[in-house]
Parts: structure tokens; sequence; C-alpha cells
């Protein structure tokens, strides 16, 4: 029997052997990933607060260790326009440029950006929603824990979204890092649309229930894309999992990024 097993033992080892020895050595082969150089754009504008300005960056090759001294631009020629109203843009430091003046976004008013680095030319366009009307808020809790749920007044053009939100007087102590989702736009008027926050843990709610208000944002339409896409542009950590697409940006020419209105309404909730 020990016998056997030894031949056998002895078979198994010298196949592997001729396995390994007939294989052929494989080459590396290296493959360049085109870099197409574009003018990154960041600017929001929040109803009836000061304008804090646009960040214009640009992009870099991807074997390249980002910084900012790197990637921000210095020399765009950037405004903005408001109907006939042009307000200049002056680069400050890390790529960020301010009105010469303050400016406070109004709601209902659309806004253009435009500017120019180099060749390279980018615009975008939006539209800064009224405060979302709340007509009631409550909490709910279900299987996967407590939520706030509002039923806001729909806006035609606008999107909805909310968060938690836990303030002692002014002072913000807690708020959720993101929306929990975004409405698919409505054109009627009339229409009641419902959002969420997301779940507010369990320790904060039982500290903090009676200070927990819902914040309902009001955002450009043109921000659904970008809220939908946003997740192709984290890092993937499961080695089987494929990007789903491109992030949708609202940028227009030789840049990606955000030029976004919104406006925000916040209500305690008992």
């Amino acid at each position: 029997m020990k016998f056997k097993k030894a031949i056998i033992l002895t078979g198994i080892i010298t196949v592997i052997i001729l396995f390994i020895s007939g294989c052929e050595k494989v080459d590396v082969v290296e493959i360049d990933l085109p870099y197409h150089e574009k003018i990154v754009v960041q600017g929001f504008l929040v109803e009836n607060q000061t304008f804090n300005g646009v960040t214009f960056t640009k992009t870099l090759p991807i074997d390249e260790v980002y910084s900012i001294s790197k990637a921000e631009l210095k020399d765009v020629t950037a405004y903005l326009k408001q109907g006939v109203r042009v307000i200049p843009l002056k680069y400050q430091s890390n790529g960020l440029y301010q009105p010469l003046n303050s400016f406070i976004p109004q709601k209902e008013s659309v806004y253009e950006l435009y500017a120019k680095w180099m060749d390279k030319n980018v615009y975008a366009k939006t539209f800064i929603p009224a405060n979302p009307k709340i007509k009631k808020a409550y909490y709910v809790t279900n299987g996967s824990g407590t939520f706030i749920q509002a039923e806001i007044q729909n806006q035609v053009g606008a999107i909805f979204g909310a968060k938690y939100v836990i303030m002692e007087g002014s002072t913000v102590l807690y708020e959720s890092e993101d929306i929990f989702s975004v409405n698919e736009p409505v054109n009627d008027p009339l229409k009641v649309i419902t959002v969420r926050t997301p779940i507010i843990p369990k320790e904060l709610v039982n500290t903090f229930r009676n200070k927990i208000s819902i914040k309902v944002y009001a955002f450009d339409k043109q921000f659904q894309n970008y809220f939908k896409t946003k997740k192709y542009s984290f890092p993937i950590k499961d080695s089987f999992v494929q990007s789903g697409g491109d992030v949708e940006w609202n940028i227009i020419g030789d840049g990606i990024g955000l030029f976004i209105g919104y406006s925000t309404t916040t209500l305690l909730v008992n």
C-alpha cells in the first residue's frame, strides 16, 4: 500500500514539474491610458448666502500624485452673468476665484458662468429654486431604523433631497454626510413631493430627539444627473466590480464639474 502511495505521489510531482517547465514566459503588456487635460469647475450658489466663489483646477495624469499646487489654475478669465449684470471673478488662492465685491445670490434667479483658460473655454447655467415649502414632517421607524420624512410642495424645474440636522442654538452638533435621495423632476406645480433623511443613529435619536430637524434642499434639476452618477467617481474596492459609467456634470465645453444653485428650509421635528 505504501509502495502504491509513493508511486502516485511521484507521478503527481512529475506532472507538476512537466507543467511548469512547459509554460511559456508571459510578457507584461503595458497600456498607456490616454490623458485629456480638462478644466475642473466647482461652484455652488446658495440662496441668500454670501457667494464663496468658483474653484478652477485642471485634471492631472493618472500616474501623477495629486496636489493643489499642481492642479490649481491661476490665470483663468472668469465672470458670472445675471441678466445684464456681469460679476467678474478674481483669483485668490488654491484655484479659488471670488467676486471683487460681496455677492449674495437670490432665489428664483438664473446665473451663468463663463471662463477661459489658455485655449479652453467652459460655460454653465444654473437656476436657484425658491426655499422648499414643508407641509409636514414626521419620524418614521422601520426595520432599518429611524428617519424623518417630509411632504413638500413641488416646484417646476427643481428636485428635492433632505438631511437630518441636530442644532444647539445656532451651532450644528451633527448633520448627515449626504442626502438620502433626490426625486425625479415633476412638471405639476401642485404635486406634493415626499422626501426623507438618511437613517439617524439610534444613540442620536435617544439623546437629541427633541432637537433633530429636517433640512430640505431644493436643487436646480440638473443636480439629479450628478447625484445619480457621482458614485462612479469613487474608488472601486471590489476587484470583481466594474464602474457603471461616467459622472454626469453640468459644465459645457472643455471642462468637468458642477456649477449648481440651491436653497434650503430647516424645520424642527417634534
